[in-house]
């Protein structure tokens, strides 16, 4: 993909070429090619996390009945937090490659006119401009960073809340819990969370 990406736009005219900033070509390279990449190496999650979400809820309540449910529906009812706090780290990230274009640009600048750069001692004023833009890069990254850490801990701890709340549902409707059918379900309920958090 990447040698197709290039080819092709060393074959734009000066007409094709127009509105095409260095940084977007190169984030083209870097980033959207990562993405193609991503999406056949899971594409194929369409398919197969709605059947292994349907496979385990049914393995769960053949283990232990159908009060399983009860820890289903806890961990469905993370799914809409895990979305809203990955909607906010998207939108965190495309600033981020805004910011991270700009700064391409300014460092392609001074590299295409190296020249005039030394000759006029612009170094300062070029380590200036990007250093600035770098911080506000590295700020969104840190901001991108820390929501990532919450989408982490949510799915870490969905299993633990929702096996907690089907045993406490299997305990109160009198059936006894043992140690087998506790860790055969919590082994269902953390197969169950990949799917679902994904």
């Amino acid at each position: 993909v990447i040698g197709a990406i290039y080819e092709r736009v060393l074959q734009l005219t000066p007409v094709g070429r127009q509105g095409l900033t260095t940084g977007g070509v190169t984030n083209l390279f870097a980033i959207d090619t990562q993405k193609i990449f991503e999406v056949t190496a899971e594409g194929h999650l369409l398919w197969s996390a709605p059947l292994s979400m349907l496979l385990v809820a049914i393995m769960l309540i053949i283990v232990c009945g159908p009060s399983m449910a009860v820890g289903i529906a806890l961990l469905v009812l993370f799914v809409p937090l895990v979305q809203m706090i990955s909607n906010r780290m998207m939108e965190i990230r495309r600033q981020r490659v805004r910011v991270t274009d700009q700064r391409v640009e300014i460092v392609n600048a001074m590299l295409q006119g190296i020249k005039v750069t030394k000759l006029n001692n612009y170094e300062a004023k070029y380590i200036e401009r990007v250093t600035l833009i770098r911080d506000e890069e590295l700020g969104l990254l840190r901001r991108e960073l820390y929501i990532w850490s919450m989408v982490m801990a949510v799915q870490f701890i969905s299993p633990v809340v929702a096996s907690a709340g089907a045993f406490a549902a299997y305990v109160l409707t009198g059936n006894i819990l043992t140690t087998a059918d506790a860790f055969t379900a919590l082994l269902l309920f953390n197969a169950l969370r990949f799917p679902i958090n994904y």
